[in-house]
């Protein structure tokens, strides 16, 4: 997944559990509140139900993210 340099700032709260590892770029987010920078090789494991946005990326270069969603009813 890539992000763009303007990225939508939606507040997401999923029944998953996330991992995401930022392959390329600079990233902020807020999760649960809490500003957390990124560079690329930063990985994070965001747990289920825990409210998280993505606040600002690079332009360059992009931002290119692996994502790993975990269900917990699986």
């Amino acid at each position: 997944m890539t992000s763009s340099d303007a990225p939508d700032t939606v507040l997401y709260d999923q029944a998953q559990d996330e991992w995401v590892l930022l392959l390329s770029g600079e990233a902020r987010l807020e999760i649960a509140g809490e500003a957390i920078s990124l560079s690329s090789g930063d990985y994070l494991f965001i747990p289920a139900y825990t409210p998280h946005r993505l606040l600002q990326t690079s332009a360059e270069p992009g931002c290119t993210w692996l994502a790993i969603h975990l269900d917990r009813e699986a």
